[in-house]
């Protein structure tokens, strides 16, 4: 037969380990997500192009600006990445900031554009919902033909 804790017993781990009381749910999801889409970059050969999804119409405002960006997966190594139109393994917004001003003393200043947020080959923030898909391309006029039939009818559903 076990013991529980007493209130008082609970309420002392509470207050020595409050500061690692996290959203474990939210600190789940986001780490799926990163590690399956830094994933499919990694699997996909440089040259091709991706497509940004964004899953929710109340997406922030960030991740709607860069829903439908088509961009060219690179080799991490790639001596002159654009980070508007690439995207690599490894590429993150670990350290940036969706905000265009931050506070420093007493005054709000403009980030430099190392400090925002760019087009990442994962996430773009926590509880992220973005995703990548292979973008492709329609080589012969039955494809186009067949992809507007499929998008008139998805369009009706």
């Amino acid at each position: 037969m076990g013991t529980t804790a007493s209130p008082s017993f609970e309420s002392e781990l509470f207050d020595t380990f409050g500061e690692f009381n996290r959203d474990w749910r939210r600190i789940a999801i986001t780490e799926a997500g990163e590690s399956q889409l830094q994933g499919m970059i990694a699997g996909v050969k440089p040259g091709s192009k991706v497509k940004r999804i964004e899953q929710y119409v109340n997406a922030c405002d960030f991740c709607k600006k860069i829903n439908g960006t088509i961009a060219t997966v690179v080799d991490a190594n790639h001596p002159n990445k654009d980070p508007n139109t690439m995207v690599w393994p490894g590429k993150n917004n670990i350290g940036r900031s969706a905000s265009a001003r931050k506070r420093v003393g007493e005054q709000l200043i403009n980030r430099t554009p190392d400090e925002m947020y760019w087009l990442p080959a994962g996430l773009a923030h926590p509880n992220c919902r973005g995703r990548w898909v292979p973008e492709m391309e329609m080589t012969s006029p039955q494809d186009q033909k067949f992809a507007a039939i499929v998008a008139g009818f998805l369009a009706n559903t």
